[in-house]
């Protein structure tokens, strides 16, 4: 895992959101406090987002997806287009925006499209735990896995959890509460592609534990 190339990016993406937060803000004619009331976020922290001091984590970038209505994906790209008909993105090995947890990465596909129906990512993680249900994700909509390198551990609600290996794919009804780790300890590459009937694109339970608080 790159984690210098994650951390670099991640900065750059942080400084465009919060030039972008305020903007949307403005538009709205919202206070900081409104921001805050919608978000959970406190005003002085949006403040340093909007000023482009700190990290914006994954997990904040959902709270502030979820208060201002809008994808995790076409909020964290200021450059995003609307998926009309007849639109096309390209995402070049290595070249999506990258949010970095403790022991994972999650990098965004098609980020400059928005208002698009699947959210594909590209995780990569060391995490093992696998305690039932405690870090697990549920949404609306499906979700499809497929393994590019190491060993994935597929744990869900309802099913004894499974080995999946390069080449082996899953596809399943998210709303059953679910999470992917590591099978090992060692690093596992997988591209997840999510659909959200809510449209919000909540992050991926493999990450949700381990976002780095900065």
């Amino acid at each position: 895992m790159n984690t210098k190339t994650a951390g670099r990016r991640t900065g750059a993406a942080g400084h465009e959101i919060g030039k972008r937060l305020r903007r949307i803000r403005r538009d709205r004619d919202w206070t900081l406090e409104d921001l805050s009331k919608h978000t959970g976020i406190s005003p002085s922290t949006i403040s340093k987002f909007e000023n482009g001091q700190g990290v914006i984590t994954i997990d904040t970038l959902m709270k502030l997806s979820k208060g201002l209505g809008l994808s995790m994906d076409s909020l964290a790209n200021p450059y995003v287009q609307p998926s009309n008909s007849g639109v096309r993105t390209i995402t070049r090995r290595r070249s999506g925006e990258v949010f970095r947890g403790t022991v994972s990465e999650f990098e965004v596909l098609s980020g400059e499209l928005a208002q698009k129906h699947l959210f594909p990512v590209v995780i990569r993680t060391t995490r093992e735990d696998d305690s039932p249900g405690g870090n697990w994700n549920e949404f609306p909509g499906e979700r499809f896995l497929y393994v590019l390198k190491g060993t994935a551990k597929l744990l869900t609600e309802f099913y004894t959890p499974v080995i999946l290996n390069p080449g082996d794919s899953a596809h399943f009804d998210s709303s059953m509460k679910h999470g992917v780790v590591s099978a090992d300890g060692n690093e596992v590459e997988f591209l997840s592609i999510s659909y959200d009937v809510t449209g919000q694109h909540a992050s991926p339970p493999e990450l949700a534990s381990e976002i780095e608080e900065n």
